[in-house]
């Protein structure tokens, strides 16, 4: 049995990206998702609405603070103030994701949390508060650690059918 990102992988209707990777992705024509497999440790920011999404691997550096964290987030977010009035009109119809990537690393706990507060900071600033504090969180285990199974550590954002699907580990999470 294959995961979901890799049947869509094979489809050719997905785009991927890798550690410390930021894209866009519009979800018109042939490519309508996008999603990750195989990254380490870090923060995973997804902002989605049906008409496209702008994603951000954070990786865990040895030191994932502001002078990581802080510049990618610059990055993401001037992204997403691109897009917005095409991509993220109405802010009651785009979504804030929010994901914590656990690796293998015993120390990690601290600098994902000062990771994520420069996140908040970040969305919060481009009028994403609200959403910021509605977002749908989650957990995902690196591909690395524990048992394996079809799926795990992979996030897809799919926008092929009438409604936009999020998963995470193969399973779908609500966006509500």
């Amino acid at each position: 049995m294959s995961s979901l990102l890799s049947k869509t992988l094979a489809q050719r209707r997905v785009r991927t990206i890798g550690t410390s990777e930021i894209a866009f992705q519009p979800f018109t024509g042939p490519v309508n998702a996008i999603g990750t497999y195989n990254i380490p440790a870090g923060c995973l920011v997804l902002i989605v609405s049906r008409q496209g999404a702008v994603i951000a691997h954070l990786a865990q550096a040895p030191a994932f603070h502001d002078a990581h964290a802080g510049p990618m987030m610059e990055v993401f977010v001037q992204l997403y103030k691109a897009k917005r009035m095409e991509y993220f009109r109405s802010i009651n119809e785009t979504w804030v994701v929010i994901g914590s990537i656990i690796g293998d690393d015993e120390g990690q706990d601290g600098r994902l949390e000062d990771g994520m507060k420069v996140v908040n900071e970040k969305l919060a600033a481009v009028g994403l508060g609200e959403r910021v504090e509605q977002a749908c969180r989650f957990e995902l285990r690196s591909s690395g650690k524990g048992t394996a199974f079809p799926g795990k550590g992979t996030f897809l954002v799919d926008a092929k059918g009438p409604q936009l699907d999020v998963f995470v580990d193969d399973r779908r999470i609500s966006l509500e």
